[in-house]
């Protein structure tokens, strides 16, 4: 297997990066509905690609990945560009140092000017790369195949939004020297630890589904390196998440000592969250403890117009919205079953649109005080 012959397929590619990046990346997913960091790659490497959106943990090869899959584009598809865009300009400098490092080690004679790679660089066969800070500047105007964009939760919406335009398919030589060629299709990768739960990472998450983007989902136990047999399960602190798992099933880098040092270190949430890919954090929240899973249904279980007691509980406001919620009690169980939700009408408004909903008049009603305000 030459290094500067494109693979074929996903078992070459990772064949590939064992032999000249010695990285061994788990070829399946641990978790149920997860995916490996070999299918980002795979994704990202074979064409026509598309646009990917990357979920995964603190640690948990993202960084890496985007320098290999930028490595992979700049050798086996000549001419195309590359640029990396990092949520701070010490991010997308990890990215980077990792990509030149791999090219001075390893492939230096591709380089134009090996000299000349503190923020750019350019191959023989045509292909450039270049680490950009995250401004205005740096992306309106720009024109290339990929743009990879790592802890875009760190982002400035407004840059990721101008970002969104810079990218252009190229058709390309599929190998250097041959009259074959292969259209690579303009993509942008966004590579993050969703930490928000009104971050900007959970709405490039929630938007995937209209913008086609594909979302890869990979959690600690994904890159998990496989459990030896004299370890004892039953005293393990990652028994909670792994289930025995670690033995049969986990094939990755990430090293179990720092595993069970970081669970020890940190609250749950943070658990949760940077690790385990579970949702988004809780802190700041006003109810942390709600899991939309268990506390949120369909259909109550008794009749909510005869079997209960019913409240208001209204936050009145203007500029910012009025906000009204029935609440029905029944025995130590509380329901939340309807909301009105509007800004910028007067009380008499709101208290008509009250009225006419279907629930029966309450007989209590709490409301926060300001509600001796005027806004009319």
């Amino acid at each position: 297997m030459s290094y500067n012959a494109p693979c074929k397929s996903v078992d070459e590619l990772r064949q590939w990066l064992m032999i000249y990046l010695d990285l061994k990346m788990p070829a399946q997913a641990v978790c149920t509905h997860h995916q490996s960091p070999m299918d980002y790659l795979a994704a990202a490497y074979f064409e026509p690609a598309k646009d990917q959106v990357v979920w995964a943990p603190r640690g948990g090869g993202k960084t890496t990945l985007a320098a290999a899959a930028t490595l992979l584009d700049l050798l086996h598809k000549p001419g195309c560009s590359v640029r990396i865009l990092g949520g701070s300009l010490d991010q997308s400098l990890r990215t980077w140092d990792t990509l030149v490092g791999w090219f001075h080690e390893r492939f230096k004679g591709e380089l134009v000017d090996p000299s000349a790679t503190a923020r750019r660089l350019r191959l023989r066969n045509g292909s450039t790369a270049a680490v950009l800070t995250q401004s205005q500047k740096s992306v309106r105007g720009l024109r290339v195949q990929k743009l990879r964009c790592d802890e875009v939760e760190l982002f400035d919406p407004a840059i990721w939004s101008a970002a969104q335009m810079v990218t252009r398919s190229q058709r390309t030589t599929e190998q250097e020297n041959t009259a074959s060629t292969q259209l690579v299709r303009g993509t942008i990768e966004a590579l993050s630890t969703l930490h928000k739960s009104h971050g900007l990472m959970k709405k490039i998450v929630d938007q995937a589904g209209t913008s086609g983007a594909a979302i890869v989902r990979w959690c600690l136990l994904d890159v998990l390196e496989q459990c030896p047999p004299q370890r004892e399960c039953d005293k393990c602190p990652l028994w909670q998440e792994c289930q025995g798992a670690a033995k049969t099933r986990c094939d990755g880098f990430f090293r179990i000592d720092d595993a069970i040092s970081i669970k020890s270190r940190v609250s749950d949430d943070v658990w949760q969250t940077e690790m385990m890919c579970l949702r988004p954090s809780t802190h700041g929240s006003i109810f942390p403890m709600l899991d939309p899973a268990r506390h949120v249904v369909d259909t109550p279980p008794f009749s909510l117009k005869s079997n209960c007691e019913w409240w208001l509980a209204i936050d009145f406001g203007f500029s910012a919205p009025l906000v009204c919620l029935w609440i029905a009690v029944s025995g130590d169980r509380i329901y939340v079953v309807d909301e009105h939700i509007l800004r910028e009408r007067t009380l008499e408004q709101h208290l008509a649109m009250i009225e006419a909903r279907e629930w029966p008049r309450a007989p209590r009603i709490a409301c926060d005080p300001a509600g001796g305000g005027r806004n009319e």
